[in-house]
């Protein structure tokens, strides 16, 4: 748990949850690293290399971000206002009518068309 809390991700992967982590994971974002090449001449390193499963020729290489790339995720964090919800009610109306379909009695069209209909009832009238 304490990963996750001061990680926060896992190899580039999502963000630190604790702001003084966060704070430090930006920073170091956009601090440039460099290696010596063969001739012995500077070269700037990645910081990530993302490669698309199966897509070997789609790579995407990424190096140090800029304050503004920086500024744009901690806005959009800092602005994050929705939340998961997990809606006990309209479950309950999936489950409900799933059974007719894994009894056989409707096909899965039928029942996706009355879940659709009574879910929406449920919102309209709990608006």
């Amino acid at each position: 748990m304490k990963e996750y809390l001061y990680g926060g991700y896992r190899e580039g992967l999502g963000f630190p949850i604790i702001r003084e982590r966060l704070s430090e994971v930006l920073k170091a974002s956009t601090e440039e690293e460099y290696t010596l090449n063969e001739v012995g001449k500077k070269e700037r390193c990645m910081k990530k290399s993302y490669q698309e499963r199966n897509n070997k020729k789609a790579t995407v290489h990424v190096f140090k971000a800029s304050q503004e790339e920086v500024d744009v995720i901690r806005n959009l964090i800092d602005n994050v206002s929705g939340k998961h919800a997990y809606h006990m009610e309209i479950m309950k109306i999936i489950e409900e009518e799933a059974e007719s379909y894994f009894q056989g009695q409707k096909t899965a069209e039928q029942v996706a068309e009355i879940i659709q209909s009574r879910v929406q009832l449920y919102l309209y009238e709990n608006q």
